[in-house]
């Protein structure tokens, strides 16, 4: 840990349960420049949220559903919504770099279908990795509040889609909403285009 962090951070680090993860995603933050209070914020939004993840430890794998799951858990008041979905793209980008962050669709019921639609943001859109797990991020939590644990793809409605649309537009910011709403619009067009649903998208 480098000594230019403030004070309460470190403070913060070494009382919290979960310092070996805190430190470790702190130092990284520090090799990504962010900034001590913009770091401080983060950390400390991240050991809220710790203790609702199923996989907590420093060595085990986190997938993006767990992620959106717990962090949406510590959204809060409104105003703080955006600043939670930032610690937990952080923190996705953290995972990512030191192998920690779980392919959940190697085990999701929607597995091949996910698989599927990467290929076709890759090759038919020549869409980035990060562009594409942004994608897979939003359509993840789509299908994670949208479609229930019994209910097949092919029978959600307009309604759910509004739903999901209402609910991911009080959680970030409207710039953010605005890319939310085009991985949606873009995903759904897919499943229609493939006879996944019969839904016009959003």
């Amino acid at each position: 840990m480098t000594e230019d962090l403030l004070s309460k951070t470190r403070l913060l680090i070494e009382k919290s349960a979960f310092s070996q993860q805190l430190s470790e995603f702190c130092m990284w933050l520090q090799a990504e420049r962010y900034s001590v209070w913009t770091t401080h914020l983060h950390v400390l939004r991240l050991e809220q949220t710790l203790p609702m993840m199923r996989a907590a430890g420093p060595a085990e794998l986190l997938g993006s559903n767990d992620l959106i799951s717990a962090f949406d858990s510590n959204q809060g008041p409104p105003t703080r919504r955006k600043y939670v979905a930032a610690t937990r793209r952080a923190y996705t980008r953290f995972l990512r770099s030191c192998g920690r962050l779980r392919d959940d669709m190697a085990n999701d019921r929607f597995s091949a279908l996910l698989r599927a639609y990467d290929r076709h943001l890759l090759d038919l859109r020549g869409l980035s990795e990060s562009s594409r797990v942004h994608h897979a991020l939003t359509v993840s939590a789509f299908l994670a509040h949208a479609v229930g644990a019994q209910q097949q793809l092919s029978a959600i409605t307009q309604i759910d889609v509004e739903r999901f649309v209402a609910r991911r537009s009080k959680e970030v910011s409207r710039h953010s909403m605005q890319h939310v709403i085009a991985h949606l619009r873009a995903f759904l067009r897919y499943c229609r285009d493939h006879g996944h649903i019969g839904l016009v998208p959003v």
